[in-house]
Formats: C-alpha cells, sequence, structure tokens
C-alpha cells in the first residue's frame, strides 16, 4: 500500500511539473510612451496551453487602460505569432464596452518592432484616451503552442527583446502610449512551486527504488 502511495505522489508532483511548463505569465513593464506613463509593472500577459490552443489573457493594473492610437498601429494589443492565420484567433473577452477582433497587418509603429497581429475595439472605439477600457483582452490562438508566441521577438534598438505590446492611457502622467512585454526577464516567479513539486516527485522516485531494492 505504501509503494502505491508513493507511486500516487510522484505521478501527482510530474504532472502539476509538466502543468507549470504548460503555462506563463509575463508583467508588462516596458514603456515607450512620451512622457512616461508611471512606475511599472503595468499589467501582466499570461499563455495559457489548453490542449492545442493557446489561451492570452492581458490585464491591467489599476490606473491603467487600453486605448487606440497611431503608435500602436490602432491596435489595443500587438503581438506575433507562428503559424498561425487570422482565422485561428478567436477573441472572448467580455465587459468591454467595444467589440474586440484580432487583426493582420505589417504593425510597426513607434520603435516597438514589427508585428503581424492586433486586437482591436474599432470600429466603435474612436482613437484616444476618452474612449479606454480596462476589462481584459482574452483570445485563444487555435493551432499554436506558448513557443509560436514568444520565439521570435522583435529586437528594438536599446537592445530589448520585445514580445507583446499593449497601447495605454496612465491616469497617473496622463499619458498614451506603447507598454510592453521584453523576453524572459519580465516573467513572473513562481514563488518555487515548480522545484518544490519536482523535488517531492525525485523524492518518491527514490523511494520505491529503495523499496525495490
Amino acid at each position: 500500500m505504501k509503494l502505491k502511495t508513493i507511486t500516487k505522489l510522484a505521478a501527482i508532483a510530474a504532472t502539476a511539473v509538466a502543468a507549470q511548463a504548460s503555462s506563463i505569465t509575463y508583467q508588462i513593464t516596458g514603456d515607450h510612451a512620451t512622457g512616461g506613463l508611471g512606475p511599472p509593472p503595468f499589467g501582466t500577459v499570461a499563455l495559457n496551453e489548453v490542449g492545442s490552443a493557446v489561451d492570452v489573457t492581458v490585464h491591467l493594473n489599476s490606473g491603467y487602460s487600453f486605448v487606440q492610437t497611431g503608435s500602436v498601429d490602432f491596435m489595443d494589443f500587438k503581438f506575433n505569432a507562428i503559424g498561425i492565420a487570422l482565422g485561428d484567433i478567436t477573441v472572448t473577452s467580455v465587459n468591454t464596452p467595444y467589440t474586440l477582433t484580432a487583426a493582420t497587418g505589417d504593425f510597426h509603429g513607434d520603435g516597438t518592432g514589427q508585428f503581424w497581429y492586433g486586437i482591436t475595439g474599432a470600429p466603435g472605439q474612436n482613437n484616444g484616451a476618452g474612449n479606454g477600457f480596462t476589462s481584459d483582452i482574452v483570445f485563444r490562438v487555435a493551432g499554436a503552442n506558448i513557443a509560436d508566441l514568444t520565439q521570435t521577438p522583435n529586437v528594438i534598438s536599446t537592445g530589448e527583446n520585445i514580445l507583446f505590446v499593449a497601447d495605454l492611457y496612465s491616469t497617473v502622467t496622463g499619458k498614451t502610449g506603447p507598454a510592453y512585454v521584453t523576453s524572459i526577464t519580465n516573467r513572473v516567479p513562481d514563488g518555487g512551486a515548480t522545484v518544490a513539486l519536482l523535488g517531492t516527485g525525485l523524492l518518491g522516485l527514490g523511494a520505491m527504488r529503495r523499496k525495490l531494492s
């Protein structure tokens, strides 16, 4: 009975570690707005693999809202993805005053790199700070994994690797402009959960080996 219990614990730990690898959250810390948006972070971009799709949730911290200006190509949010088409993107945001849709194009506004996909509230969401919203942007990319959305960052003149860009209005400074996510350095730490789970799994395997020897 004890051996079975240990085996189950090791399996649970291994499964949990695998689950950790299928989701990642980035902080939005980059500030490319003229005059500045205030102290970062401004929010988060969470990616979660669900089967053969990736669910993306863009959340803003208090004091910031999504807007549309020319500096972000009149998109509320921009991203790149490998091996997908526009029809693979389904926007599922709720509680927004505008109907959000996916768009594709050559988006390279304001020096934050080149992007091929965006989420926009147009038509309906007029341009400028007075037409923003604070609800999360939520969408699914079918036929993709996290690597497809993160392995080709834009390297800009400052040497930063930009993965995602959002157009924000800041109540802190009264300014609008691009806020962005860089590469691995802006990942939200998991507090050691992955290491702890892996340790549990290894202890379980070690116990099984001692029992069998």
